[in-house]
């Protein structure tokens, strides 16, 4: 996330952890994170992590991009 967006965010007072897991939502106020934090919220945004569709994988389109984008 670009240094921008975090700054936006901290002016609006809406914490973002970047880096964290979660592990459990223990109720509808309260999360936990892989390593032990606990925090309270008012409103959760999950991002899941980013994955290469197996379709692109199967067949190696991603490796194939790449190389083309070097090339340009």
């Amino acid at each position: 996330m670009s240094q921008d967006v975090i700054e936006l965010l901290n002016k609006k007072h809406i914490k973002f952890h970047s880096l964290h897991k979660t592990n459990t939502i223990l109720d509808k106020e309260k999360i936990e994170f892989e390593n032990g934090d606990k925090v309270n919220y008012g409103l959760l945004i999950g991002i899941p992590p980013h994955k290469v569709l197996a379709v692109i994988r199967m067949q190696k389109l991603g490796e194939n991009s790449r190389k083309r984008r070097r090339l340009i």
